[in-house]
């Protein structure tokens, strides 16, 4: 059967159209695949230009964000990781401390305990007994720096001890140094030892620690 011009209806445009075909069964499908073919492959080039476009836009904004993960990771890589900074600061923490307690503790205070017995011996009968009670506070304050420096000498290392014996000596020479300046006349009655003893003191105690620190065959000065 042939269908004459004008009397067509096309499945593609949706429309009259007016054209010459043959209405067979097979020609009619052959025509809706195309059909068919023709739209899917529209769709087609519309979704590929949509994904473009979201492409394009996306674009910048993965290329901060991958430009800033870099830099972290860069950042991250750089610095030591947090425990690490963390036994660093700890371990400068406990030398420090350590450091003072040497110096301030076991060369201070013991010192300072010496002159209390003594002025607890040679002070006014009515200031013997205060220099007397702080003598014994002193002593217990000078026992514990010793302590509690014998407690953290073994967590330091070999460098670290080295500096420890330098900041010794250091201070023991400063001690000998100050105990060799003359001592005020009107101080007398308060019991304080006269220059001679408070150097004889500074140095026993000086060759007393350099003992036990095992330095002792090195000159102080």
């Amino acid at each position: 059967m042939v269908v004459s011009a004008g009397s067509g209806l096309n499945a593609c445009g949706g429309g009259l159209v007016t054209t010459s075909v043959d209405a067979s069964p097979r020609r009619q499908r052959r025509r809706e695949r195309g059909c068919r073919r023709r739209h899917h492959s529209r769709d087609a080039r519309r979704q590929r230009r949509a994904r473009g476009r979201r492409g394009v836009l996306a674009q910048p904004r993965r290329g901060v964000q991958s430009g800033t993960l870099r830099l972290g990771l860069r950042a991250q890589e750089a610095r030591p990781p947090r425990w690490r900074r963390a036994a660093s600061s700890i371990a400068a923490s406990l030398f420090d401390f350590a450091r003072a307690n040497l110096v301030d503790g076991c060369v201070a205070e013991t010192y300072s305990a010496l002159e209390l017995v003594w002025m607890g011996d040679h002070a006014a009968d009515d200031l013997r007994g205060l220099f007397a009670r702080t003598a014994d506070d002193e002593v217990a304050h000078a026992g514990l720096a010793f302590e509690i420096h014998d407690w953290l000498l073994p967590q330091h290392t070999l460098e670290e001890r080295e500096r420890l014996s330098t900041e010794l000596r250091d201070a023991l020479r400063r001690l000998i140094e100050q105990a060799s300046i003359a001592r005020p006349s009107a101080l007398a009655e308060l019991g304080l030892p006269p220059m001679t003893v408070a150097s004889a003191l500074a140095v026993e105690l000086a060759a007393c620690l350099l003992s036990i620190d095992g330095r002792a065959h090195r000159p102080l000065s």
